[in-house]
């Protein structure tokens, strides 16, 4: 996992490592340059070593979750009086395996003499800290010793005039796609001897770097979903894999097409054969909520507790300590009783927290909409790679940018005594479904009232729907056969003489035009999912 954080106290990196990790296998985390504040002592004096609270508290934490941990790099003063960058790295039972001191330091910092290399269960470990990542005498000894990867922590700004940038902001966009495509080039070259996976870590844009954390692989690259802050989780492919999860099209240049391929890579021409390919560009998303969350977001510190070392349990613990390390790995353990619970399946986006539907504006912008169960909104542009425009289903009612309370039927009708506003605050996004064009789409969402549907024309409502439950078919809708022998049960009957309040959800939805749409209700009690065709103009619906 990839943090692309501003520098963070060493509280708030470990909220964020609490956060992030909690319901993940995760082998190695990873943060950028200058990535933590830390208390005074540790630049004033003495070595990184554990008699600091923040190496003492993060080395704790990587032993509870058996990770490894590469505080990108820290201020250390060290014994000679001389300050370094120093990248710091944690293994699996919280020992420090490696402090590697920038060779190529900034200004006013001494230099380091030794490679950053340290070694995991998978082989060696290459670090490469800022600028070094682009210097041929930084690559050669990492290169040497046969890494499977190299990671790269940085933290640099985005070279571009700041005032050119408010101006014009497509500029920005563009220098942003430039800065992955460019180290991108400086990657495929300098591993083109030896293929390993590639892993950077820079912080947000304006916040000290420039938003360009990627995993750069021989036949892909992972791309941060923005520039602000966000965690990435990637899983870099084993290098005996690397040549077989190339996509077809792959093949040997001849030596004309080397010698025209080296007018972009001169160092080309030093190999007698080359093989080039298709790559694919794998640019995943993250919606304005969870990037606020990154930096925001509070967590339970009592995970981070004190608990005994190998050295301190008993020598007899046998099987017990072998199912504790099981636990603390988050991993099965063959031959014990030890097994990870499973993720909940899920079956027509009943675990979804987010529906995703790719839709093209009138003017030809190619955007995803992401809509949270939450009811946020966000309009993700394809091509620039950023949000283009949020929006909350909460302000489509009562006047609120998608219509008036004598348009909306909800309105009319809070109903239930919870009030409108209470109401809309209580709804949880089911469904989301495209319509008959391109720029049109469709919101399902169920409140403790009944269906509220919205009918999108690029980010605008045109139309807003409410189904009461009570309104639906529930007289036609079948029902699951009794088993053989068991009492005759309903849920339509009477609870302290009233009727068992009913109640369904969208699960998939279409929009077959301004007045139809086609959806998959799952109903509460003993029925089975069925499809509804529901009338727009007067809020009924119909078995298909």
């Amino acid at each position: 996992i990839v943090f692309q954080a501003p520098k963070l106290t060493y509280v708030q990196a470990i909220e964020l490592l609490l956060r992030e990790t909690k319901e993940l296998i995760v082998d190695i985390a990873v943060l950028p340059e200058n990535a933590v504040e830390h208390p005074p002592q540790v630049t004033d004096q003495g070595e990184l070593n554990k008699d600091n609270v923040a190496i003492m508290l993060i080395s704790r934490f990587a032993r509870q979750k058996r990770m490894y941990i590469v505080l990108g790099s820290l201020e250390e003063k060290g014994q000679d009086g001389r300050i370094y960058d120093t990248c710091v790295v944690f293994d699996r039972s919280g020992e420090i395996i490696m402090r590697y001191r920038k060779q190529t330091p900034d200004l006013g910092k001494a230099a380091g003499t030794v490679p950053g290399l340290f070694s995991t269960e998978l082989g060696p470990v290459g670090v490469l800290l800022g600028i070094e990542a682009e210097e041929e005498i930084r690559w050669a000894p990492i290169i040497a010793a046969s890494p499977w990867l190299v990671l790269n922590p940085v933290n640099a700004p985005l070279r571009m005039d700041s005032a050119l940038a408010k101006a014009h902001p497509e500029l920005q966009v563009s220098a942003w796609h430039q800065g992955f495509q460019r180290m991108q080039s400086i990657v495929e070259s300098k591993t083109r001897a030896h293929p390993c996976c590639f892993l950077r870590a820079d912080a947000p844009l304006r916040m000290g770097g420039a938003g360009t954390s990627m995993l750069v692989e021989p036949h892909r690259s992972v791309l941060a979903p923005g520039w602000g802050p966000a965690a990435i989780v990637a899983e870099p492919t084993p290098s005996a894999e690397l040549t077989i999860r190339r996509p077809p099209g792959w093949r040997e240049l001849d030596v004309d097409e080397i010698i025209k391929a080296a007018n972009h890579d001169r160092d080309l021409l030093k190999y007698e054969e080359v093989e080039m390919g298709p790559r694919y560009l794998v640019w995943t998303m993250q919606t304005p909520s969870s990037s606020h969350e990154i930096l925001t977001k509070k967590v339970d510190w009592s995970d981070v507790r004190e608990q005994p070392t190998l050295a301190e349990e008993p020598k007899d613990s046998g099987k017990d300590h072998e199912q504790q390390e099981a636990s603390n790995s988050g991993r099965q353990l063959v031959g014990t009783d030890v097994v990870k619970e499973p993720i909940p399946e899920s079956v027509m986006g009943r675990e979804a927290s987010c529906y995703l539907l790719p839709i093209t504006t009138r003017d030809g912008r190619n955007l995803y909409v992401a809509t949270e169960r939450s009811a946020a909104m966000t309009f993700w542009d394809v091509r620039q790679k950023r949000e283009w425009r949020s929006y909350s289903l909460i302000n489509s009612v009562g006047g609120k940018s998608g219509g008036t309370k004598d348009s909306d039927p909800l309105a009319r009708d809070p109903g239930g005594g919870l009030g409108l506003d209470n109401l809309w605050r209580l709804l949880t996004v089911t469904a989301t479904g495209l319509g008959p064009l391109p720029f049109q789409f469709i919101v399902a969402a169920s409140t403790p009232l009944g269906i509220i549907l919205r009918i999108f024309d690029e980010a605008t409502v045109l139309q807003g729907i409410s189904l009461p439950f009570e309104s639906l078919p529930w007289d036609r809708w079948e029902k699951f056969p009794e088993p053989e022998g068991s009492l005759d049960s309903s849920d339509d009957e009477l609870e302290d003489g009233q009727p068992a309040k009913l109640s369904a959800h969208i699960r998939a939805i279409f929009l077959v035009d301004s007045t139809t749409a086609l959806a998959v209700a799952e109903p509460s009690g003993d029925r089975p999912e069925a499809a509804l065709l529901l009338n727009l103009e007067t809020g009924t619906s119909e078995f298909m």
